[in-house]
Formats: C-alpha cells, sequence, structure tokens
C-alpha cells in the first residue's frame, strides 16, 4: 500500500510515500490527501483547493470541510463527525455518521445522524439517510431511501424513485412528494406536506399542521382536531377526522 501526497510548502514541492498504515492529526490539508486500507485522519482541516480521499478501509474523525474544499468518503471507507461548511463539499459512497452540513453532501452510499444546517444533501438511487434533522432553512434532496427523517426549519424533497419513511414535521418544516413513495408520517403545529406527485400514506396530521394534495395519491390519513387537509378529491381516500 502506498501513500502520496502532492503539495507546496514555501512554494516547494514536496512527494512523501508511506508504506505502512498512516495515522494524521491536526493536519491542514491544502493538497490532495489519499488514505488507503488502515490509514486514518482526525481534528483535521480540508481548506480551499484542498481534497481529502478515502479509499477502503481507511477512517476520518472530525474533519472540518472549508470553503471550496472537497471530501470523498470512497467504498467501505468511515467517516465521524465531519463538519462541512458553507462553500464545502462532501461525497459519500461509503458511511457517515454525525455530519453537520453548512454546505454540500452528495450520498451514493450510507449516512446516519446527519444535521443539516443551512445546508444540502443529495440522497442518490441506491443510497439511505438514516435519522436526518433539518434545520435553519436546510434542504434535502431524495431519490434513495430517507428514514427517521425530523424536518425542524427546513425542506424535504421526495422525488422520482425516492422512499421516504417515519419522517416528522414540525414547525417550518416542509415536506415536498414530487414522486416516489412516503409512509408514516407525521405533521405537527405549523408543520407542512405538500403532494404532488407520488403517493403517501398513513400520513397523521396534528392540531397546526397541514397537507395539501394536488397530484399522487394521499391515503390512510388522519386528521386530528386541529389538523387541515386540502386534498382534491380524486386524489385522496380514506381520509379519518379525530
Amino acid at each position: 500500500m502506498k501513500l502520496k501526497f502532492f503539495g507546496f510548502i514555501s512554494s516547494a514541492l514536496y512527494y512523501h510515500t508511506a508504506v505502512f498504515a498512516a495515522d494524521y492529526n491536526r493536519n491542514i490539508i491544502d493538497y490532495h490527501q489519499i488514505l488507503t486500507n488502515g490509514d486514518s485522519v482526525t481534528n483535521s482541516t480540508v481548506v480551499s483547493s484542498g481534497r481529502l480521499t478515502l479509499y477502503s478501509g481507511a477512517k476520518s474523525n472530525g474533519i472540518n470541510i472549508e470553503s471550496d474544499g472537497i471530501m470523498e468518503v470512497n467504498k467501505n471507507a468511515t467517516d465521524k463527525s465531519s463538519i462541512i461548511h458553507t462553500g464545502g463539499i462532501q461525497y459519500v459512497d461509503g458511511f457517515s455518521l454525525n455530519t453537520t452540513i453548512y454546505g454540500e453532501q452528495k450520498i451514493s452510499g450510507s449516512v446516519e445522524g446527519t444535521l443539516i444546517k443551512g445546508g444540502y444533501q443529495s440522497v442518490y438511487g441506491s443510497a439511505q439517510a438514516i435519522n436526518t434533522t433539518l434545520s435553519n432553512g436546510g434542504v434535502q434532496y431524495v431519490a434513495g431511501i430517507a428514514k427517521d427523517t425530523i424536518i425542524e426549519s427546513g425542506q424535504q424533497y421526495i422525488q422520482s424513485g425516492g422512499k421516504g419513511s417515519d419522517t416528522t414535521i414540525n414547525n417550518g418544516g416542509i415536506q415536498n412528494v414530487e414522486g416516489g413513495s412516503v409512509t408514516n408520517t407525521t405533521i405537527n403545529d405549523g408543520g407542512t406536506q405538500n403532494v404532488t406527485g407520488g403517493s403517501v400514506t398513513n400520513t397523521i396530521i396534528n392540531d397546526g399542521g397541514t397537507q395539501n394534495v394536488d397530484g399522487g395519491t394521499a391515503t390512510d390519513t388522519t386528521i386530528n382536531y386541529g389538523g387541515y387537509s386540502e386534498c382534491k378529491w380524486r386524489y385522496c381516500h380514506e381520509h379519518d377526522h379525530q
């Protein structure tokens, strides 16, 4: 296994090869750092023009990805507790845990425990996002699987082929169902679900919650006292008013 670095320090080109697994701590990454099986990096920062790539078997913890910084978590690599700042981007084909997003995260693997805080997350066709919280205008696009999502003051878009389940929509949160399927959603006071395509089933609308259905289908909906559903008749079935 070889680990290679290319970059500039005091205008001098340097090259480094590591034969054995390496552990890096508190690095400033302004070049392309590549980690392979057994390597790890912790408490480091990817700055503008920097790039951190984790291949199979590599691990990272506590990475800050600043504006114009890039991080790649490839298949069978693991990332934990990263912060993606505005203008930074992370690609996840492996696994990422407890990420905070102000910038952008693109997923073709699996993520869990993500906080989207004004940033963007794209969940592609074969990907899954579990236990995600959207706040401060955070946006999640779902063409894969999103489970156990809490939408506080952001927006979730369920797109064609996407699946959303066990979602809670709180004050200021909006779920837009454009395609795919959504099950077991709870809409609380100040939360909104807009359905223009796909299907939604087993929705509970509590006091102050709103559902707007103008396409797709909505079935097995429970509207509790104070909840509201504006649903064109041909799109809705089996609404139960409590």
